[in-house]
């Protein structure tokens, strides 16, 4: 017969407890450190043995082996993971793994673990795939190194020094600033993770001042002017690309918010849209303009299936996939058509890399909507973060219902000032003369 879990952990008295015939029993009261003391645990059994003779009348076992103890204790001590996905690879009793790349699989492995598990979203499983490959990559072919226990705060100073270079490069291998702190960060949490699994008995020395983050110029807001909107929605090739820009100025919606739009979320009597900002779970709403309803109205699907928008194989307009080697595959249908008709508007060239890092993307246009509704209405300075559904404080966001009449006003002044109407031939309006 398999031992048995004959004694249960009593946190609030730090002791062992049974109970039997309706009573809890607590046993070796004082005389336990923690649920992982094996002396204390012997002695509640014990205690207990005793107790049972009294309470029952005979004994629940005969002995008390060591072997038995052990045993109990580690069934007790693991009978939370029966039945869940172990997500850290076994570590053999012998030997472990101390080459970097070996730990490197398994601290992803963990990763892909979670991020199946839907724990974390392939797009952070991928994060930590991209950066603890770099920082790898750093120690296995700039510093040939092979062993983590080779790894010192020195060489850590090096690979800072490193990515603070790639952030003052002036050609293609230029990062920014804010994914140099990325890959910090994600140095510091790869070596953490292998110290709090026993890879490493200490973790380099240095390790916090070697990850701290580079100091951050607040970024330069890049939106378009009104003309160049203009000239967008002329430029569009097609009705869903004009759909696409329109709900980006009306609504302030970036390619996510678009691709995961349901049709649950709009009232066509009122024409507002309701929902959950999908990265942070804000709570917006905006008014559509005539000549976005009716686009949309157009280019729907049917109301059963869920998402509002799907591309022409009825997929998903935004779908980040893992491939089978694990690295992550984007389909983003939106940025293919908005990448188009800005190469025939004549703006930047989203293929140009050598621009990469000043080019103006498709979420340029929300803050297009945002710069104009502070610049219309500089009495109202929280619209702007109203419109883009930035967070609230905690008493607003628990307790106060949000009025949206406000910005209702500054949209129906956006839509004179892009100068947008709806007809028969969903006419688009022409650029300011200079």
């Amino acid at each position: 017969m398999p031992t048995q879990i004959r004694l249960t952990w009593f946190g609030p008295r730090n002791c062992w407890k049974k109970f039997c015939n309706g009573k809890v029993y607590y046993l070796a009261q004082g005389r336990c450190s923690g649920k992982s003391d094996l002396q204390g645990y012997r002695i509640a059994l014990e205690e207990w043995q005793q107790k049972r003779i009294q309470v029952v009348g005979f004994k629940e076992f005969n002995s008390i082996s060591d072997g038995n103890v052990v045993q109990s204790l580690a069934l007790y001590t693991d009978w939370r993971t029966v039945g869940q996905k172990a997500l850290v690879p076994p570590i053999p009793s012998t030997t472990k793994p101390t080459g970097i790349r070996q730990l490197q699989s398994l601290y992803l492995a963990f990763h892909d673990g979670r991020a199946d598990g839907e724990q974390i979203a392939i797009v952070t499983a991928g994060e930590y795939r991209d950066n603890t490959e770099d920082f790898v990559r750093f120690l296995t072919e700039f510093l040939n190194l092979s062993d983590v226990f080779e790894v010192n705060g020195l060489h850590l100073q090096h690979y800072r020094q490193s990515l603070l270079r790639l952030t003052q490069e002036a050609n293609e291998h230029k990062i920014s600033v804010h994914t140099a702190n990325k890959r910090l960060r994600h140095v510091k949490t790869f070596l953490n993770w292998l110290y709090e699994n026993e890879y490493l008995e200490v973790v380099p020395r240095g390790l916090i001042s070697a990850c701290k983050g580079f100091t951050r110029k607040q970024p330069d807001v890049l939106p378009f002017t009104v003309d160049e909107v203009k000239c967008l929605l002329n430029a569009a090739g097609s009705r869903r690309t004009k759909l696409y820009i329109l709900l980006a100025i009306n609504l302030g919606y970036t390619q996510i918010d678009i691709a995961t739009l349901q049709h649950e979320d709009v009232d066509w009597k009122t024409g507002i849209v309701s929902r959950s900002r999908h990265k942070s779970g804000i709570q917006q709403e905006h008014r559509l303009w005539p000549i976005t309803a009716r686009l949309l109205r157009e280019e729907m699907t049917s109301p059963h299936i869920g998402l509002m928008l799907l591309d022409r194989r009825n997929n998903a307009l935004l779908r980040i996939e893992r491939r089978a080697d694990r690295k992550l595959k984007r389909n983003d249908s939106i940025k293919l058509a908005f990448d188009r008709a800005m190469v025939v508007a004549g703006f930047d060239n989203p293929l140009d890399k050598s621009k990469l890092r000043e080019k103006r993307r498709f979420k340029s246009l929300k803050k297009t909507s945002a710069s104009e509704i502070a610049r219309l209405l500089p009495q109202y300075p929280h619209l702007p973060s109203q419109f883009l559904a930035h967070g609230e404080r905690a008493t607003k966001k628990h307790y106060v219902k949000t009025n949206y009449d406000l910005l209702f006003s500054a949209l129906d002044e956006l839509e004179k000032l892009y100068g947008v109407v709806c007809s028969d031939e969903i006419a688009v309006p022409a650029p300011t003369a200079a």
